[in-house]
């Protein structure tokens, strides 16, 4: 039985099957988190500098479950009291000097919210650009530096990520740029003696034409045993350093 790959490793399928598409997308989460952390201090740092309040008139409160609706069945976010955690809806309009009517919504704290609902809030807003305007800096300031925290755990997990990769499948990355695609035969499989799940786990030896001999990865013995020994497979071989990989585990 020969490998289904002609000529050059299948480098889109091991991409997949070796889990190298998770750093990227950790790393294109990192991105978007970063890029939506850079607009919120860009915001909060706009606001603190230029900021000019108004009086607000307030649209409509509203206390939001965090999670959804609660629902029969259906587990929710409580807090310590056990009471169910809730965000704090506000939508308010003002009308900055010799401009249009500004109508936004945000979350805000308790505290401000308490404050809305009393008719005592104020609106912050840039001077420059009444879109940019808030009842909370100070929320919106902390949500800023969550949100480069966030940034900076995807970061550090797609790194992570991706130094665990390539330690593991180090010996694999030489044969991608310069392996050569041999014909081998098996010589021998055996159970390793160790088990996933239900299943029972082994391994291939072969031999190439050049005599170069090399082992399969632990594989499902119940998969294997459609390789019995003489079996004619095809490898991917490093010739500088005699590593090979078997194309069926690519």
């Amino acid at each position: 039985m020969t490998g289904i790959f002609a000529h050059n490793p299948p480098y889109r399928r091991l991409f997949w099957r070796l889990g190298l598409i998770w750093p990227l997308v950790l790393l294109l989460l990192a991105l978007w988190l970063g890029v939506v952390a850079w607009e919120k201090t860009r915001d909060a740092a706009l606001i603190a500098r230029m900021g000019v309040q108004a009086d607000v008139r307030i649209i409509r409160t509203e206390r939001v479950q965090r999670f959804g609706p609660e629902r029969s069945g259906v587990p929710v976010s409580r807090g310590r009291s056990g009471q169910i955690d809730r965000g704090y809806w506000v939508t308010f309009r003002f009308t900055p000097d010799g401009q249009a009517v500004v109508t936004k919504g945000e979350f805000v704290r308790r505290r401000v919210y308490d404050a809305a609902r009393q008719g005592q809030a104020r609106v912050t807003f840039a001077a420059n650009n009444p879109q940019i305007a808030t009842l909370d800096l100070r929320k919106r300031q902390s949500e800023a530096f969550v949100q480069w925290l966030f940034t900076a755990l995807a970061l550090a997990a797609s790194g992570g990520l991706g130094w665990w990769l390539t330690k593991r499948y180090h010996a694999l990355l030489p044969i991608l740029f310069r392996g050569e695609r041999r014909e081998a035969v098996v010589t021998a499989l055996y159970a390793t003696g160790t088990r996933i799940g239900r299943h029972d786990l082994g391994e291939l030896e072969w031999r190439d034409s050049s005599d170069l001999s090399g082992t399969s990865l632990p594989e499902r013995l119940d998969r294997l045993v459609a390789y019995p020994k003489g079996t004619r497979i095809n490898v991917f071989i490093d010739p500088k350093t005699g590593r090979a990989w078997w194309d069926a585990q690519m």
